[in-house]
């Protein structure tokens, strides 16, 4: 893929010493927007600007697949009238 020089501005930063950059920036890099607020996203979790609940209940939700998540009261339930069996 062609970069143009804003998506090269914002890859360059990210380039690993062999010169790659992992994927989730080339995708993030398409949409600058979206780029953006995920780095501001990632500062404020790994500047330690949240509490450490927080900042670990965040991890939590980014990184276990809703499916596996076992929330007490979660709208989401069976119990709320959620089919097993999706159509």
């Amino acid at each position: 893929m062609q970069w143009n020089e804003e998506q090269i501005k914002l890859l360059a930063p990210r380039k690993r010493e062999d010169g790659s950059v992992i994927n989730v920036y080339k995708t993030l890099a398409r949409h600058p927007k979206l780029f953006d607020r995920f780095i501001k996203f990632n500062n404020v979790l790994y500047e330690r600007s949240l509490p450490d609940r927080d900042r670990e209940m965040v991890r939590f939700l980014s990184d276990t697949p809703a499916s596996e998540r076992n929330l007490t009261n979660s709208r989401h339930s069976n119990h709320q009238g959620v089919a097993d069996n999706p159509i």
